[in-house]
This record gives structure tokens, C-alpha cells and sequence, in this order.
């Protein structure tokens, strides 16, 4: 594993440090200021999708800090053979049924380097920003800077849905 692929991991494991933190009450945290904005954002969250309790906030976030800790995610990409250049663009449509639900997408993307156009959901719109902004400021995550948000369907993702659309309707015809 090259240097900006253990940084990448070792992003990824203070974001699951920030959840963990967050989710226990920790009177001394890591990241003081960003436990705070989280705070907000959670409650926010609650104010746009009355789905999301806060409960079933902190439990997402408290099952993706027991992911994100660096020996887990280390022993988990190492079963694979990872080559750390980007040259691939990913599309990224996520839904908003369950918080957080297209972290997982967004974080194979980011760890395998690509390029991300990132369709975020009306129902879940400010926890995944929320990730990417703590990314990028507090850990100068570089491999953010190609993340683009789409906030509508249209432009540049009706496109890769209609490509995507017309090869499963012509699927039997192949």
C-alpha cells in the first residue's frame, strides 16, 4: 500500500473515531469543533426527514465507527489487489431510506481513489456533505477535491440513467 492509500485509510478511521466519540459522550475529544457541527447536522437531519430519529441517527453512526477503524478497514482492502491511481469515474445515486445508507459506495470509491459525481437524496442531503467537508478540512483529504454533488437528476446524471435504463430494457436483446 503506497503512502496517500494508508492516509486515505487513516481518514477514514478519524471519521469512525469522530462517530465513536460523538456516539459515547466523550468529555475529551479528538475533534472537539466537529462533534459539535455533527451534533448540529444530526439534528438538522431529524428537521428534514421526520423518519430520522435521533436514535436511528447515532446507531448508523455508531455501526459505521466499529467499521472504520483502521485495522478493520487495513485487513479488509487487503484481501484485495488495490492499485492506487485513479482512472475511473463513479456515479454515485444515493437513496435516503436509512441514514447514511450510500456512505459505502462513497467510501470504495474514495479508497480506490476515483472520481466521484455523487447524487445525494432529498430524504438523507446533509450527512454525507457533512462527512466530505470533515475529509476535507480537518484531515486534507485531497482525493475529495473531485467529488462533485448533483443536486438534481437531470444534467449530468440523466445521461448515465438513460444509458443505464436502455442497456436493462435491451438487456435480452444483447
Amino acid at each position: 500500500m503506497t503512502l496517500d492509500f494508508k492516509e486515505r485509510i487513516k481518514a477514514f478511521s478519524e471519521l469512525g473515531t469522530l462517530f465513536k466519540e460523538n456516539i459515547d459522550k466523550k468529555e475529551n475529544k479528538n475533534f472537539p469543533k466537529w462533534d459539535l457541527l455533527l451534533e448540529d447536522t444530526l439534528i438538522e437531519s431529524k428537521t428534514y426527514n421526520s423518519w430520522f430519529t435521533i436514535d436511528n441517527l447515532k446507531l448508523s453512526l455508531k455501526n459505521w465507527s466499529k467499521s472504520l477503524e483502521e485495522t478493520i478497514i487495513s485487513d479488509w482492502l487487503f484481501r484485495y489487489n488495490v492499485v492506487d491511481k485513479s482512472s475511473k469515474k463513479i456515479a454515485i445515486i444515493m437513496a435516503g431510506n436509512i441514514p447514511v445508507v450510500g456512505f459505502h459506495d462513497l467510501l470504495c470509491s474514495l479508497l480506490l481513489n476515483f472520481d466521484c459525481l455523487v447524487k445525494l437524496s432529498s430524504d438523507d442531503k446533509l450527512l454525507i456533505p457533512f462527512i466530505v467537508r470533515f475529509l476535507e478540512s480537518s484531515l486534507d483529504f485531497k482525493s475529495i477535491e473531485i467529488i462533485k454533488f448533483a443536486q438534481v437528476a437531470n444534467g449530468v446524471l440523466l445521461p448515465v440513467i438513460a444509458i443505464f435504463l436502455l442497456l436493462v430494457a435491451n438487456n435480452n436483446r444483447l
